[in-house]
């Protein structure tokens, strides 16, 4: 994903905020702010890498999170690129799994399988969307200072 020289992340990172924290928040205002709040850290860490002068792949029009997730390992920060990795597992999730029965996970989905033995595989409710707000707002302001 490209980033034009004067986009914030932040602002993403400030309406997932406002989505998670409106008291009848739906579960598809849950599952965009799961989305909004992996972008702000996806881009936040993209802006920082590319202020400390790490160049993305020229022949690609776009930075992947591949890439963004490779550099951060190769410069040792293992616990910002594991959070981000396990960031964009959820916001697959958030974005892709939407219409399996309670008792049923889609194939390779980490959190479908850690959310079977409960009866929640696909479901996306206040609690998971809270733990994935307490994981961006560790790693956003860490992301932001790269």
């Amino acid at each position: 994903m490209a980033v034009t020289a004067d986009f914030d992340p932040s602002r993403y990172y400030e309406l997932a905020s406002r989505l998670m924290h409106e008291s009848q928040a739906t579960e598809a205002a849950l599952r965009t702010g799961i989305n909004r709040f992996y972008l702000a850290c996806m881009l936040a860490a993209q802006v920082g890498l590319m202020r400390g002068r790490w160049q993305p792949i020229p022949s690609r029009a776009e930075v992947r999170y591949v890439d963004i997730e490779r550099e951060l390992r190769q410069r040792g920060k293992r616990s910002l690129e594991r959070g981000l990795h396990t960031l964009r597992q959820h916001r697959v999730h958030a974005d892709y799994h939407l219409y399996t029965r309670p008792d049923e996970t889609n194939d390779g989905c980490d959190v479908c399988s850690s959310r079977h033995s409960v009866g929640l595989a696909a479901a996306v409710d206040r609690a998971l969307a809270t733990d994935i707000q307490a994981l961006s707002g560790t790693l956003f302001p860490n992301l932001s200072r790269l």
